[in-house]
């Protein structure tokens, strides 16, 4: 019980190229049948509309839908 207390900061996993080094910025690959969102760290969430824009054109291209 002495090695546990209040957390001061969260464990979060985080993406790492074949090399092994950290992924710092958004990772997005696309494979025949699908779109893979593979890192999406700090600011994911304030930056979410504008990769969801970037992600439909990239199924719109890939896929051929209509927007």
């Amino acid at each position: 019980m002495d090695d546990l207390g209040e957390p001061g900061a969260g464990v979060r996993a985080q993406a790492v190229d074949y090399n092994g080094n950290l992924l710092q910025d958004f990772a997005i690959s696309e494979t025949e049948n699908a779109i893979h969102v593979l890192s999406a760290p700090s600011p994911g969430a304030t930056s979410s509309l504008t990769i969801s824009r970037y992600i439909v054109d990239m199924a719109v291209g890939a896929f051929g839908l209509e927007e």
